[in-house]
């Protein structure tokens, strides 16, 4: 796959590039390689969920973003990510609301998805609930 099988940057970059270009695969792998080096590595790990969630596989997926917030409780892209699969794949609207409300409980004033977490994935899904 590399040259430097055991260098960490070119792995995340590699990973970031199939990442990019949707090679899905190919991206798990790179990443899966990183984080046996590193494993502590927040962001890393949501790249590696959301290429887990872009083939179908949502429980690793969800994995990836619980590592995620156990090396950073408050990493705002895990509990944003963990929504998307709660509410788009696994129709757990519960689940997907309680995590958006960390997400907002996180997310810096400016984070550009804080607003649309709030008008309108929050009220979306309390009306799913009350149905």
């Amino acid at each position: 796959m590399v040259e430097e099988p055991d260098n960490l940057e070119l792995l995340i970059g590699l990973g970031n590039g199939y990442f990019d270009i949707g090679q899905y695969y190919a991206a798990i792998e790179a990443y899966n390689k990183a984080l046996a080096i590193k494993p502590d590595i927040p962001d890393v790990l949501v790249d590696l969920g959301i290429m887990y969630r872009r083939v179908e596989k949502y429980d690793d997926a969800l994995e990836q973003f619980k590592k995620a917030l156990e090396y950073d409780p408050k990493h705002v892209n895990s509990y944003l990510n963990m929504a998307v699969v709660y509410k788009f794949d696994l129709k757990d609207y519960q689940k997907a609301l309680d995590t958006y409300y960390k997400f907002v409980e996180y997310a810096p004033p400016l984070n550009p998805m804080i607003e649309k977490v709030k008008s309108a994935e929050i009220p979306e899904l309390k009306k799913l609930l009350n149905k």
